[in-house]
């Protein structure tokens, strides 16, 4: 294994992108169930959800990708998302619903809307939609653990978000908890939140997360 570069991704980059989070977010011991309400698409439908991949990522004006790569093989071993919002949300944009269509049936498109949904208002709610950043997504892939990918890719982008003197947030899940409390961040509240169903979903995947914070830094660099 060779040194680690830390580089911003190239559109060409999405289908390893896809890959790697793929094989963190479905590892039997890192699984994590929200990642196939975002991205269910397996198979012949897998070019189908490299072109929603860079659709979401290239058509959002905030976001930037990240890519930690292996100097000695070129491999992408793990790879995030921050999207920095620079300017507040207009009412229409706080207002705005997220509209699921990618699964292959009606019902799961609803359940996954409402899902959605639920983490977008709960965090404007306590952004206020004001300027800050967002670690969107993180994942490193589960033969390269330990490497310190993870704190580089948090360091990045918590040094853009203190060079703005911009709060940052995170919906994230327990497994990485060590990582981003190390990075200054708090759980608020300490518990875990559970997304609420309506009785027509219980049988399908429970889904939580803890919201993390990490305030602004009060100086400015000159």
């Amino acid at each position: 294994m060779g040194e680690l570069k830390l580089v911003e991704c190239e559109a060409s980059d999405a289908p390893e992108l896809l890959a790697g989070h793929n094989k963190a977010f479905t590892d039997p011991i890192w699984v994590e169930p929200f990642f196939e309400v975002l991205w269910p698409e397996k198979g012949e439908r897998i070019k189908v959800a490299h072109k929603r991949f860079l659709e979401q990522w290239l058509g959002d004006k905030s976001s930037r990708y990240i890519k930690i790569v292996d100097a000695d093989t070129g491999e992408i071993v793990a790879s995030s998302l921050w999207r920095f919002y620079t300017e507040q949300f207009t009412e229409e944009e706080m207002n705005e619903d997220i509209v699921v269509d990618w699964h292959e049936d009606q019902e799961t498109n609803e359940w996954a809307s409402h899902l959605l949904n639920f983490v977008h208002k709960t965090r404007l709610a306590r952004t206020k939609g004001a300027p800050c950043a967002v670690l969107d997504i993180l994942s490193t892939r589960p033969d390269h653990h330990r490497r310190g990918a993870g704190s580089m890719m948090m360091k990045w982008g918590t040094e853009i978000a203190d060079s703005h003197g911009w709060e940052s947030f995170i919906e994230g899940s327990a497994m990485a908890m060590k990582l981003y409390e190390s990075n200054g961040f708090v759980r608020v509240p300490q518990e875990i939140l559970t997304i609420p169903v309506p009785d027509k979903w219980k049988d399908r995947p429970t889904i939580k997360y803890y919201w993390y914070e990490r305030p602004a830094k009060k100086e400015l660099p000159n």
